[in-house]
C-alpha cells in the first residue's frame, strides 16, 4: 500500500467526508457531505511560492479548497534553525502557522505538524515537530493573506482541524528539556496525552509508578477516567460545577470559587487536548 492510499482511508473514515478519490487533479480529491471539495496535494521536493498560488488560485476559482501535505523528509528536523526560506513561510502562513507533514515513523505512516517559532534577535527559525493529527474532522474556511507578498490573495483552503500543539505549556517544557538533552518521563505523541516511560530502566524497578503529567490530574479532577467518552466528561464537569459553583455551594464562598476555577480550567484543558 502507498502513502497515497493509505492516506485516502484516514481521511474517508472521518465524518464530515462523503468519498475521497485519486488524482486526476490532485493527489487526492475529497468530496464531503456538504457539497464542499478539497483537494489534497502531496509535496515531496522544494516548490517555488508561485506554484502554490497557482494551484490555490485555478482551485478558488473554480470552489474548491487545497490542502498541502510536504514529505518530511525536505522539512527541517524537529529543534533545527533554519534561516528565512520563502517556501516554508508560504505554507506556515496558508496553515495557520503550522505545515503538515507526512512521514513514516517507526515502519508506521503518519501526519504531523510543523511550527516554525521565531528566534528571539534574529531572522531565524527554529522547528518544533508537534503530535500526529488525529484524523477526526476536516476543516474547510477562506483565508485572507496578506504576508508573505509571494501568496498575497483571498484563497480557499483546509486543513485537519488540530489544537496550536506550540502554544499548550506542557509541549513548551517537554520540547525544551529535549533540545537540552535533559531526560524525559514521558514522549509527546498524540492528543490522548503523553505517552508516559519509566525514568529508571532498571528491570528490578519495573514496579515504580509512572511519572504523572498535568492531564492525567485534569481527569482526576472530574473524576473521571482517562479513557471516558466526551459526554461521560461533559456529565462529570457539570456535576461538579452544581456543587462548586460560588453561588450555589455549600462551601465558603472563597474556597467554592478557587476549586470551580480549577475545575473550569481542567476540563478546559481535556477539550483542548482533545481538540473537542
Amino acid at each position: 500500500m502507498t502513502f497515497r492510499e493509505w492516506l485516502k482511508i484516514q481521511i474517508s473514515r472521518m465524518v464530515s467526508v462523503q468519498s475521497v478519490t485519486l488524482g486526476p487533479h490532485a493527489d487526492l480529491q475529497i468530496y464531503n457531505w456538504s457539497g464542499v471539495r478539497v483537494h489534497l496535494h502531496l509535496l515531496d521536493q522544494v516548490v517555488k511560492p508561485r506554484q502554490l498560488k497557482r494551484v490555490l488560485q485555478e482551485a478558488t476559482d473554480t470552489g474548491i479548497n487545497s490542502l498541502f501535505l510536504v514529505d518530511a523528509r525536505v522539512l527541517p528536523t524537529d529543534g533545527e534553525r533554519i534561516p528565512p526560506s520563502s517556501w516554508l513561510l508560504t505554507l506556515h502562513s496558508l496553515g495557520g502557522e503550522r505545515i503538515f507533514a507526512y512521514r513514516v515513523n517507526r515502519g508506521a505512516p503518519d501526519v504531523i505538524q510543523i511550527h516554525l517559532e521565531p528566534i528571539n534577535g534574529t531572522d531565524d527559525y527554529k522547528a518544533w515537530h508537534g503530535p500526529r493529527i488525529p484524523f477526526t474532522q476536516m476543516r474547510v474556511y477562506r483565508k485572507v493573506l496578506k504576508q508573505p507578498r509571494a501568496i498575497k490573495g483571498n484563497w480557499l483552503v483546509a486543513d485537519f482541524h488540530c489544537h496550536d500543539f506550540w502554544k499548550n505549556n506542557d509541549y513548551r517544557t517537554y520540547h525544551q528539556r529535549a533540545q537540552t538533552g535533559h531526560r524525559s518521563g514521558t514522549t509527546w505523541q498524540n492528543w490522548s496525552g503523553y505517552q508516559t516511560t519509566w525514568r529508571n530502566n532498571n528491570p528490578t524497578e519495573e514496579h515504580r509508578s509512572p511519572i504523572r503529567t498535568h492531564l492525567d490530574n485534569c481527569y482526576l479532577l472530574l473524576g473521571v477516567d482517562m479513557s471516558a467518552t466526551r459526554e461521560e466528561i461533559k456529565a462529570a464537569y457539570r456535576k461538579q460545577a452544581k456543587t462548586l459553583h460560588p453561588d450555589t455551594s455549600d462551601l465558603p464562598q472563597g474556597e467554592a470559587a478557587e476549586r470551580f476555577q480549577a475545575l473550569n480550567a481542567a476540563y478546559d484543558y481535556i477539550k483542548s487536548a482533545n481538540g473537542w
